[in-house]
């Protein structure tokens, strides 16, 4: 049978646990490390809890660096890979469970170190039987005992452990709606790279025969499917840039160092002369595009035909009666319109002498274009434009090798101005023609 311990062993037992104040010998210790040797599941868990919410954020981060979808013209676009994009609620349902094992193994390893704090805190206050068990179990993880832990507080040091013990049991509980949030698709602008083709320019200069020029078959397609359908045209509040519109229509927002074409158009009623040739009257009519030759370095000679042709019947037709290099950056071109056998508002009307012809009404209107090199901005305008890219440049164009250096662009720029010859189709070599009118408004 035990013997019963002396009152020299239970003062000794007693002092072990300072239940006895100034007790002999002094309370025995035992430190951290030998805390956590004996409790070994605390730094595992914590370990383990840091390993899977690093690894959730990490992830998480990664993923919200790429797109779900690229278009094809972009450059070093990073998207997610097809499963990711197809499957996304099951990513998110594998995070979110990584995410919160990983927190309640933290919750698990801080609640532990929380209840240990018991025994330092006893020292400071004092607590009820049912003010202690409700502490006790609040540090355990039991939210419904928290508001009887928080009456018994009257420490500083024991609310600040109570109140990360409440924190810490909560905070998992944040977990599933936070993964959420963060996994949620969205809409967001972002900047991405592609490759563009500058430069552009035509490398022909520009001479009105007979018959005319053969009509660009690609703008003549391009510009009848505007004009069918107006929806169709891209970009078009950017036509006076000289850039692939169609190209540049799947970009977005973007901005960039372009050409841009200013445009000055000026009409006035204008007298046309028929040729008259060996005392006969022809369908045709004089001008005053003629050049010297086409490798001319004189500013603004011409080298087109002395006349230009017509259909005989009642149509409209147009042609260029003259042009002028106005500067180095400017190029000025007159277009004659004229109704046969109709009518332009505002026009000069003279008799012609030609087959079932009788009258002629005509306009001439000045084209005006200057190129200027500027800023090229789609949606926001850029914050800083000094490494914007080029899309267009007029030291950068295609000229003619026949041109004058002093005039190539001017050159280029006749191109622009005679547009609505090259837009339109000739019938028999002669002049382009829009179709029979009888009364047209200036």
């Amino acid at each position: 049978m035990a013997s019963s311990p002396t009152p020299r062993d239970i003062r000794r037992l007693a002092s072990d646990h300072d239940f006895v104040l100034g007790a002999h010998p002094a309370p025995r210790r035992l430190g951290w490390w030998p805390f956590i040797a004996i409790h070994l599941s605390l730094p595992a868990a914590l370990i383990a809890g840091i390993i899977f919410v690093v690894v959730a954020i990490v992830y998480t981060n990664e993923l919200s660096k790429q797109t779900l979808e690229c278009p094809s013209w972009a450059n070093a676009c990073r998207v997610a890979d097809s499963w990711t994009t197809k499957n996304l609620g099951t990513v998110q349902g594998i995070i979110t469970m990584i995410y919160l094992i990983g927190m309640l193994a933290l919750a698990y390893a801080a609640l532990g170190v929380c209840e240990t704090t018991i025994w330092p805190l006893l020292s400071k206050q004092s607590f009820t039987i049912q003010g202690l068990d409700a502490y006790l179990s609040t540090t355990r993880g039991s939210i419904m005992s928290a508001p009887a832990a928080v009456m018994a507080v009257k420490t500083f040091a024991a609310g600040f452990v109570l109140t990360c013990a409440i924190v810490v049991t909560l905070l998992p509980l944040a977990g599933p709606p936070l993964v959420g949030h963060a996994y949620s698709p969205t809409l967001r602008p972002v900047q991405l790279e592609s490759n563009y083709t500058a430069g552009g320019g035509i490398a022909e200069l520009y001479a009105q025969t007979n018959p005319p020029t053969s009509v660009m078959v690609r703008v003549l397609a391009e510009y009848s499917s505007w004009a069918i359908d107006p929806t169709s045209e891209p970009m078009p509040e950017y036509r006076d840039w000289y850039v692939n519109r169609e190209v540049l229509s799947e970009r977005g927002n973007f901005s960039g160092k372009a050409m841009k074409f200013d445009t000055y158009i000026s009409c006035r009623p204008h007298q046309i002369q028929q040729l008259n040739r060996n005392n006969s009257w022809w369908n045709a009519f004089v001008t005053n595009m003629t050049r010297t030759n086409n490798n001319s370095t004189h500013t603004g000679e011409k080298n087109s035909s002395a006349e230009v042709w017509f259909r005989p019947q009642p149509q409209l037709t147009v042609w260029a009666d003259d042009f002028e290099f106005v500067s180095d950056w400017r190029t000025k071109t007159t277009l004659v319109f004229a109704a046969l056998n109709g009518t332009i508002d505002g026009g000069f009307t003279m008799p012609l002498l030609i087959g079932d012809l009788i009258s002629a009404s005509s306009i001439a209107c000045d084209v005006e274009i200057e190129a200027v090199d500027a800023i090229l901005s789609v949606g926001t305008s850029p914050v800083d434009t000094t490494n914007l890219p080029v899309l267009s440049s007029t030291d950068t164009l295609t000229v003619s090798p026949a041109s004058s250096p002093k005039t190539a662009l001017n050159e280029l720029l006749l191109w622009f101005t005679v547009a609505p010859l090259m837009a339109s189709t000739s019938v028999d070599g002669t002049q382009p023609i829009t179709g029979a009118l009888r009364s047209i408004d200036q």
